[in-house]
């Protein structure tokens, strides 16, 4: 039913995923990430995996873009 809320309205259904959902191969989230951190103030980032295997993953593909923007 929650797919539905926005039927009428693809220019918001269209904004809200494209806020909530980034999907693509590493490097063009890395990329993504990289960009939102530079040009925000954000101090965090939740992510979910569902697996430890997809956790790790994560953590190795955008830890260089989180440290890169915030220690230095």
């Amino acid at each position: 039913p929650n797919h539905l809320l926005f039927a009428d309205r693809p220019e918001i259904q269209e904004y809200l995923i494209n806020r909530m959902f980034w999907i693509g191969p590493p490097e063009v989230i890395r990329d993504r990430f990289t960009r939102l951190f530079g040009a925000t103030d954000l101090d965090g980032m939740w992510c979910h995996a569902q697996s430890v295997e997809e956790a790790e993953q994560l953590a190795t593909t955008l830890g260089p873009a989180v440290r890169a923007t915030k220690i230095g």
